[in-house]
């Protein structure tokens, strides 16, 4: 039995070192010189305020008295003292608050800056892998529940905590055994905080997880409204997510189960509380009934010990708060501690402005340890060149978009960069030569010309005049006629949903084309434009690309890539390595020449009906 309970109350422990852990996190990580500033400047008028409240009851029990003595003019110098207290608590109290929302201010701010900058300073390959810590509703979560932790815990913690201390230490002072009853009230309140803090961190982080996977489902849900409602699923969905939210609320050890059982032990703690008051008033009103007190003493004590109960049932609030707040605190953490992988080396070289060449030398790559999705991979995108990569779904074609923008490094051999490890220049040099087009268009919300500069630093910005833009854009069909009702400052909607899925694609072509890059990577970029426009729009592309910039386009219709310099085929990892043959199928620079040496090419050719011509 001694040992069960030994190990409870270490659980318990742990449960509030894990709790104090997080607390200091987000101090340490999320209040700054400044903030830390206005957080002490609080507390110093925060306790000149609770002292000036303290002494108001002292001041009413003695003022009674001079009216029971009838002594005027003490009567009125208390009188005096007692409204001079309240001014000065009212003006403590109001430089309290002024600091207060200072401190307020600046923390939600340095949340928000350090929140950010850690996220985007994850590489992409570890946001594609570790996709579940690192998305919108776990850092929005996190986010928001950092932010109640910093006004509830830190703030309003401390302000109970003072509160508490500066009552606890008038009513030792004054009256030892009403400050040990105090002591002893206190202490049972801690004992149930412990207890209950390991129960609710031991249960509530799975319950998370569902929350998180619940909120997940519903804005994907959200997202893709357009699928959900044209497959006549609205109903089915709205009950479905009422299911999980069911299972979540009312499976055992669920989150009725974890709170209820919460709130059923609070009445324990509020009757320990209640008879701890109660017994200092009933001292003390003994004391005063045999003459060993005063009346004054007596409704001071009286309404300090009703004061430290107050905070006392404060300090439950905060901790229910806490015990709320940290499962999703502890998921953003994990989230922002998870450490980079792809940093630049210490001796790592800037790249010049210039033209580039791209080479995998027996590159090979798999995702968490999994089977290799690329397996000694060797090709080359020469200086000028367009090269088409082809190759069936899972072949891997995605994985080397991933690499050549450094979302990671290969697992095995190297790409080089004009002759140099890709892993010894500095990112941020590499990423200013490329421009990347998507399948999917990446769409801002804001206005057309936002989301056309987009790449572009404040500087370049300045350069493209409404004229300049104009022309490049219509090159690229980028002019939606009448629907452009305010010009380039028309309002696109949230993630486009004012432009049809062609006109998106067309704005993020013409924003990459805008950044003059020195390889363009475009992933199907026309696979959302009639006819007529995906011939405009691949005639300015190759325009563009004259001037001397490489390009690598993914293939999905061969008829996108007639007019690349080299293609290259891949055929899949595990295939390949179940053949005894290398990955890359073929080589060729021209799809005749493609068509008489790769069986997967001949295959996806004819799946497209396309006659190569000798």
């Amino acid at each position: 039995m001694i040992k069960s309970f030994i190990d409870a109350c270490n659980n318990q422990i742990d449960g509030i070192k894990v709790t104090y852990d997080h607390m200091m996190w987000i101090w340490f990580s999320f209040v700054d010189k400044e903030g830390k500033h206005y957080f002490y400047r609080t507390n110093v008028w925060t306790i000149a305020t609770e002292l000036m409240k303290l002494i108001q009851p002292w001041f009413l029990g003695y003022g009674l008295m001079t009216f029971v003595s009838h002594d005027a003019v003490m009567a009125h110098a208390v009188f005096v003292m007692a409204i001079a207290t309240m001014s000065l608590s009212i003006i403590f109290g109001w430089r309290a608050s002024q600091n207060r929302e200072l401190f307020i201010g600046q923390s939600v701010r340095t949340l928000d800056h350090i929140i950010n900058k850690r996220f985007f300073e994850k590489e992409l390959g570890l946001h594609i892998e570790e996709n579940e810590l690192l998305c919108q509703s776990s850092m929005e979560k996190g986010r928001e529940r950092a932010e109640k932790i910093n006004h509830a815990a830190i703030f309003m913690g401390v302000e109970t905590a003072i509160t508490l201390v500066v009552t606890f230490t008038i009513l030792v002072f004054l009256k030892p055994v009403a400050g040990l009853i105090i002591l002893m009230t206190l202490i049972v309140s801690v004992l149930f905080s412990l207890y209950m803090n390991n129960e609710v961190m031991t249960k509530a982080d799975p319950i998370e997880k569902e929350y998180r996977a619940i909120v997940r489902r519903r804005n994907e849900l959200w997202h893709n409204v357009e699928r959900v409602l044209s497959n006549g699923k609205g109903e089915a969905e709205v009950k479905d997510l009422d299911r999980r939210f069911d299972i979540m609320l009312n499976r055992e050890d669920g989150d009725r189960d974890v709170w209820l059982g919460y709130i059923n032990h609070t009445p324990t703690r509020e009757f320990a509380n209640l008879v701890g008051t109660a017994a200092v008033v009933y001292y003390v009103g003994w004391q005063t009934f045999h003459g060993t007190a005063t009346q004054s003493e007596f409704l001071s004590v009286y309404s300090w010990a009703g004061a430290v109960m107050i905070q006392v049932r404060l300090f439950a609030r905060i901790e229910r708060e806490l015990a709320f707040c940290i499962p999703a605190v502890k998921r953003m953490r994990q989230a922002l501690d998870l450490p980079k992988r792809v940093v630049d080396a210490p001796d790592a070289i800037e790249l010049p402005d210039d033209l580039v060449e791209v080479t995998f030398e027996s590159v090979s790559h798999n995702y968490k340890g999994g089977n290799n999705v690329l397996e000694k991979v060797s090709m080359t995108i020469g200086r000028g060149k367009s090269v088409a990569l082809i190759g069936p779904s899972g072949a891997g074609k995605s994985t080397i978009v991933r690499l050549i923008q450094r979302y990671m490094d290969p697992v095995d051999g190297r790409i080089l960069v004009n002759g140099i490890d890709l892993r010894k220049i500095k990112l941020a040099s590499w990423q200013r030569l490329i421009a990347y087009i998507p399948q999917k268009p990446q769409i801002m919300d804001g206005t057309l010309r936002d989301n056309l500069l987009y790449g572009l630093s404040a500087d370049e910005k300045m350069a493209w005049d409404d004229e300049r833009l104009w022309a490049f854009v219509r090159r690229f069909r980028v002019d939606f006629g009448s629907r452009l009702n305010k010009g380039l400052d028309t309002q696109v909607g949230k993630h486009g949903v004012e432009l049809s899925g062609g006109e998106a694609q067309r704005v993020m072509i013409a924003s990459a084309a805008i950044r003059n890059a020195r390889l363009y990577i475009i992933d199907e970029a026309t696979s959302s434009l009639d006819a007529e426009s995906q011939a405009a729009v691949q005639d300015a592309l190759y325009e563009l690309l004259a001037s001397g910039a490489s390009a690598l386009f993914i293939a999905h219709r061969l008829s996108t890539i007639s007019r690349c310099d080299d293609f290259v085929v891949l055929q899949q990892a595990a295939l390949a390595k179940q053949l005894g043959v290398p990955q890359v199928e073929a080589v060729a620079s021209s799809q005749h020449q493609l068509s008489d040496i790769s069986p997967t090419f001949r295959r996806l050719a004819e799946l497209e009906g396309i006659t190569v011509a000798a």
